[in-house]
This record gives structure tokens, sequence and C-alpha cells, in this order.
């Protein structure tokens, strides 16, 4: 009988002191936090802060009587207006967004969607639904793929980025979109 015991007690005694030494371990370790009253909580400051300025007296600065001779807004050496030339060379498909700061007609964003390699060629001229697009310096263009890829190339701005770029001989502006490296 005593043979048999003995294993029960040394399995027993070995769980047991494998928990005690695990308790001992973890609470060894715990942090204890004691609660504070509310009112005890109140950040207190311990100087107000100032809210009044020296003053000081500055004289006003005398008004400056500038004549301007009268003039019209000089036209830059760069505008040019004609119709809009795109060419898609990409495999992606791409957006062209268009927000005209020159025609009044045109109140909202306009874009136009190409497929992968559309107008590979020579291009294609774009137009609005009623009329036909005449781009002006100073229009804003975005391209970018719809598709997901994050393909992005622009802003452009018309007559001050080197694209799109003046085609002097046809009187059009010429967008080609590359692919980006």
């Amino acid at each position: 009988m005593k043979d048999k015991l003995y294993p029960a007690f040394l399995i027993t005694g070995t769980i047991l002191l494998t928990l005690i030494s695990l308790r001992q371990f973890l609470f060894r370790y715990c942090m204890q936090t004691e609660r504070k009253p509310a009112e005890q909580m109140v950040l207190s400051v311990p100087h107000p802060l100032s809210t009044t300025f020296p003053k000081t007296s500055v004289a006003p600065p005398p008004p400056l009587n500038i004549s301007l001779p009268p003039s019209s807004v000089p036209t830059p050496t760069n505008y040019h207006q004609g119709s809009f030339r795109v060419s898609n060379l990409t495999e992606h498909p791409v957006r062209v967004a268009l927000l005209s700061r020159s025609a009044p007609n045109i109140t909202e964003p306009v874009h136009w969607d190409f497929a992968p390699a559309e107008g590979s060629g020579e291009g294609l001229i774009l137009s609005l639904p009623r009329e036909d697009l005449i781009l002006k310096s100073g229009d804003i263009l975005v391209v970018f793929a719809p598709d997901g890829s994050r393909y992005y190339w622009g802003p452009y701005i018309v007559g001050e980025t080197p694209l799109p770029a003046w085609n002097s001989q046809d009187q059009e502006w010429e967008l080609v979109i590359k692919p980006t490296p």
C-alpha cells in the first residue's frame, strides 16, 4: 500500500509546489494601485495666468500714396488657346480631369476616360458634350488610373508646366500620357 501511495503523493506535491511557485512569481510583478477620491484629483494651478498686456503707444503708419499707371493685366508670353489632344501610351485605363479656370461656361470639373493605349497613334481631340473644348492657359489637368493601380500624372497647369505642350503648327495643346518607371 505504501508503494501505491508514494507516486500519488509525489505527483500531488509536485503540482502543489508548481502552483505555489507560479503564484509567487506572478504576484511578485503585480502592481497595486490606490484609488484617490475625486477631490484629490483636481489639478491646482500654482500661479494664475495674467491676461493684462503692457500699454504701449504706437503711432499708426502714415498712409501710402502710391499711384499706379492705368494698365491692363499683362498677357503672359505663353498664353495660347486651342483644342486639346490626348494620347494614352500606358497599359492602364486613365481618366483625364479638367478644371477650367478660363471658361465661364464650364462651372464644374469635366473628365474623359481612355482605355489602355487608346489614342496612342496620333491622339484624340477632346470635346465637351455640347461644344468644342478650347483649352487656355491657366486650366488645370489631372490624369490618374481609376483601376486601383495608384498611378497618377500631374497636376498640369496649362501654359505653366511643361505638359501639356503647345503645338504651334496645329494650334492645339498635346498631352501624351507615358508609363511611369
